[in-house]
């Protein structure tokens, strides 16, 4: 048997000004009868109200009749996870539910709102509601039974973890990443640089995991480079093509939908004289390559266009870019930080001169990246130090998450085909499951030239950060923000052209490599709940 709580969390970070006040009380549902026990504790004190009897009318499900109830004794609507009732009656017709509703007032009109995260009470807990004397045997009776032979079972089974569907905003280390990082934690800690065995053990490490990841990318392990990220390797890229080649011409080319790690670059060199231009992407996020050969000059030394958008997933012709920039004598740079270990990533395939990666993104750890630097292309270093990475970028090497890079590297080269297929398969779940849902979404990006893992979302008249705060077990981005001066889109639906109605509900979901069909289903009754009463409320 179960008892659950269902806590409210603040929502106080968007309803600026608004007073938030939370009423909390055990629901006991019992025999047919709903029974009400108040948290004695703290602001709930405040908060007076009775239930009648409670008797579940003919033809009414316990549900039904809980919301009932609520209705007619606060005047307010309240809505319950099914998934939530389903675990619950799993085990038994009775059951104890911890309700929390928060209330908060906006000018004049109360508007409530009921939040949903279990936890497991146990019999000292009982000391903090006002069961009825006649009950709380039937109560410590439920609780005491979670100490049988299943019992640690259900209480496992009970705490839902909340969903993550935000694998382009990072990665979790994956434990195979994980167990090749830990012998270079507590046993093999040498400086590569130093001759003894301490150190030719780490520097060994450093060169094999350079090994993996050229492999993976079809270069040469001298071509490659480790960095402290993503951010860095777009840095290094941009501002050492910028320096080196500044005596044949100063201008670059760029899109309007890079990340900031690229665009504050380019508007960094705008400031010391450099000319760059921004391309314009069609409604699918793509750049039109006869728009880039027109904005070809003499003076062009470096296209930078990133391999896969991070907000919509649409893949860019880089192949065909580095093409006509080579005719030019003009140097390629992408950043492949989204598109490893989702699509293939083949520089002489792509045929750029320069590629970044950020570890974090292929279920490696945060803080390490690398740069492909194609053998003959000159860039002025940004780190300035001893002769680490063959005198192209000081300090003294990673090595525990070099190695955790080369391994995360290895795996996707091994697996990379089951991988893309699992993501394909979750996300085109989910996808289908929304267009089920809402008939009046949109999916931004290209329909068939984007990454298998990501879905831009745009909900039709409601805005994307209502809908996050109201989605209590599923982690998503936004892409836009709502605030009192108006709606704040991102950059990349902007350049997209997506009409604001849609912009500003547009929610970014990316599933991963755990991502299951599961998680897809509880994530959906979060998102259609949190939506629907975004849209009653607007």
């Amino acid at each position: 048997m179960k008892m659950f709580i269902l806590k409210a969390s603040c929502f106080d970070r968007f309803l600026k000004g608004n007073l938030l006040k939370t009423v909390t009380a055990a629901i006991l549902i019992r025999e047919g009868r709903i029974l009400i026990a108040r948290r004695r504790a703290g602001t709930h004190q405040e908060f007076k109200w009775e239930f009648p009897g409670g008797k579940v009318e003919v033809g009414e499900t316990p549900e039904e009749c809980l919301k009932r109830e609520i209705k007619e004794e606060l005047q307010i609507e309240v809505r319950i996870g099914a998934f939530l009732w389903e675990s619950i009656y799993h085990y038994s017709q009775d059951s104890i539910r911890l309700l929390a509703y928060e209330t908060f007032w906006e000018s004049g009109e109360m508007v409530p709102t009921v939040h949903e995260a279990i936890e497991w009470v146990s019999v000292e807990d009982m000391k903090d509601y006002d069961f009825a004397p006649a009950d709380i045997p039937f109560v410590r009776k439920l609780i005491e039974r979670k100490t049988e032979s299943n019992g640690e079972c259900l209480k496992k089974e009970s705490k839902l973890k909340p969903i993550y569907l935000d694998y382009n905003a990072t990665t979790p280390i994956d434990p195979q990443v994980a167990g090749a990082m830990l012998p270079f934690i507590h046993e093999h800690f040498g400086n590569p640089s130093s001759s003894h065995v301490f150190g030719t053990k780490a520097k060994s490490a450093v060169e094999r995991a350079r090994k993996q990841i050229a492999e993976v990318l079809h270069c040469t392990p001298d071509e490659f480079i480790f960095t402290s990220g993503g951010s860095e390797s777009n840095n290094y890229a941009i501002k050492g093509v910028a320096r080196a080649y500044l005596g044949k011409g100063n201008h670059i080319i760029t899109s309007s939908v890079e990340h900031p790690a690229v665009t504050e670059v380019c508007r960094y060199l705008e400031g010391l004289g450099y000319e760059v231009t921004y391309l314009p992407v069609d409604s699918y996020g793509r750049v039109n390559l006869q728009e880039l050969e027109e904005a070809i000059t003499p003076k062009t030394i470096l296209i930078t266009v990133m391999h896969a958008n991070n907000e919509v997933g649409t893949i860019e012709p880089i192949r065909e870019i580095s093409l006509i920039a080579h005719r030019h004598g003009i140097l390629v740079h992408t950043d492949a930080a989204q598109s490893i270990g989702k699509i293939p990533v083949h520089v002489d395939d792509l045929g750029v001169d320069l590629l970044s990666v950020a570890g974090h993104k292929l279920y490696a750890p945060k803080g390490i990246g690398g740069l492909f630097i194609r053998s003959g292309v000159r860039l002025e270093k940004l780190i300035h130090g001893a002769n680490h990475e063959r005198n192209m970028r000081a300090g003294t090497e990673n090595v525990i998450e070099i190695v955790g890079l080369g391994e995360a590297f290895q795996m996707v080269g091994e697996n990379s085909q089951s991988y893309r297929e699992h993501l394909q398969k979750m996300r085109d779940l989910l996808e289908t499951r929304l267009k089920g849902e809402f008939a009046d979404i949109r999916i931004n990006g290209h329909p068939e030239m984007r990454l298998p893992n990501t879905s831009s979302v745009s909900f039709k008249g409601v805005g994307a950060n209502v809908i996050l705060a109201g989605m209590r077990n599923v982690a998503a981005s936004a892409g836009a923000a709502c605030h009192s001066e108006g709606v704040q889109v991102s950059s990349v639906l902007k350049a997209m052209g997506i009409p604001l109605e849609y912009a500003m509900g547009t929610i970014r979901f990316s599933v991963g490599r755990f991502t299951t069909a599961e998680e897809i289903d509880r994530a959906m009754e979060d998102i259609s709940s949190a939506v629907r009463d975004c849209a009653r409320q607007a």
